[in-house]
């Protein structure tokens, strides 16, 4: 006996939430229904049909069909979940994964909205970047160096990292050269988000951008405080003056806090700096940390060492409380935040393979909201 496939029967993208069914296409005599949502896409039993039917009477879509009117349909119920968690991370909440969204809300720029605006600034954080790339020795490196898939070379990029470069120096070196750049890109960040606090004077952007120094503190990426008062005054960054001054007046236990704001939020605030390849709808961190969640091949084709330092960067910051601050610890920690990192992104990138037109939906979807100033809501038609 042919096995029945599983179909949509309704779905909320943005909300992380779909019902679907095991039936034939087209049909309305359904052998289960489940219900899954973020943030445990557990299946959770339905009694009819009916119920997830009147589901698109509110804010669902009806379904997930192809250019053919046929009903896309999936072997399993995993991949149903799948599609529901890259749907939702697409929808711009932020990385995370599923359990931790952040708010929509991006800060008001110069000239633009809410919903994004023009490049991040004129602070010279693009140029900052590209100058390290280009004194990096290992800019053309390429993952598979590493592994013969993404997730056996995040394995051995964890593994490496814990080894502190004992057991396999060149990997290690490779290690060395991107966590270089992951802390470039952050000062990069820091720079646009410099200036554009500078242009809106926003109080939001601008306490976001206190804590987002605190962060960068406590993640290293300045080992003392020389480095950090020779960067802030060498690229003039007020905010960061004013930190320093302050910073530097208590000990090293007792440092004051800023403001209350989980890492994902300095994500979804952060600006993104882009090189002249990445699409121009980049607009924030979270952006290019959510990209390689929704899109399966991300780091196929973006595969150089430069092209990891955003989404390295984030996976740091995402699991830095599990970690003493290096501003008291120094370097004790580094190989060890570093292999956390690793194993989040290993941990949060596409594990279930999806039926390819659906594959292809989803990519579409994901790199459509940065191709245009708004993407379309819904993604009822595979492309």
């Amino acid at each position: 006996m042919e096995m029945t496939n599983w179909y949509i029967d309704a779905w909320s993208i943005r909300d992380g939430a779909a019902f679907a069914s095991r039936r034939q296409p087209k049909s309305r005599d359904a052998e289960n229904t489940v219900f899954i949502a973020v943030p445990d896409l557990e299946p959770v039993p339905v009694g009819r049909l009916s119920t997830a039917l009147s589901a698109t009477r509110r804010c669902f879509q009806a379904g997930l069909w192809n250019e053919d009117e046929n009903e896309a349909a999936f072997e399993s119920i995993e991949q149903v979940a799948e599609l529901v968690r890259r749907g939702f991370l697409a929808g711009g909440l932020g990385p995370g994964g599923a359990a931790s969204p952040t708010p929509g809300f991006r800060p008001r720029l110069t000239g633009g909205d809410d919903e994004g605006g023009p490049p991040q600034g004129d602070g010279g954080g693009a140029q900052h970047f590209e100058e390290a790339i280009s004194t990096s020795v290992l800019q053309e490196w390429h993952w598979k160096e590493a592994g013969d898939d993404i997730h056996h070379a995040l394995e051995n990029l964890a593994q490496a990292s814990s080894l502190g470069g004992d057991e396999r120096p060149a990997l290690s070196f490779a290690i060395r050269s991107l966590l270089s750049l992951c802390y470039k890109y952050a000062e990069a960040i820091t720079m646009d988000w410099e200036s554009r606090v500078i242009q809106n004077g926003d109080a939001v952007d601008t306490k976001m951008l206190l804590s987002w120094y605190q962060a960068l503190v406590q993640l290293g990426v300045w080992s003392n405080e020389k480095e950090l008062s020779n960067f802030v005054t060498k690229y003039s960054c007020p905010a960061g003056m004013h930190l320093t001054l302050m910073w530097f007046g208590y000990t090293r236990f007792a440092w004051p806090n800023l403001a209350d704001c989980a890492p994902h939020e300095l994500l979804n605030y952060a600006p993104c700096p882009r090189r002249e390849s990445w699409i121009e709808g980049l607009t924030r961190l979270s952006d290019k940390v959510m990209l390689p969640m929704c899109v399966a091949d991300y780091f196929e084709t973006n595969h150089d060492l430069p092209e990891w330092a955003p989404c390295v960067l984030g996976a740091m910051l995402l699991n830095s409380a599990s970690f003493p601050s290096a501003f008291l610890s120094g370097e004790q920690f580094r190989n060890a935040r570093l292999a956390s990192a690793f194993r989040w992104v290993a941990g949060e990138i596409p594990h279930v393979s999806l039926p390819p037109e659906i594959e292809q939906l989803i990519t579409n979807y994901a790199w459509d909201r940065f191709a245009s100033e708004m993407a379309s809501d819904l993604a009822k038609t595979v492309q």
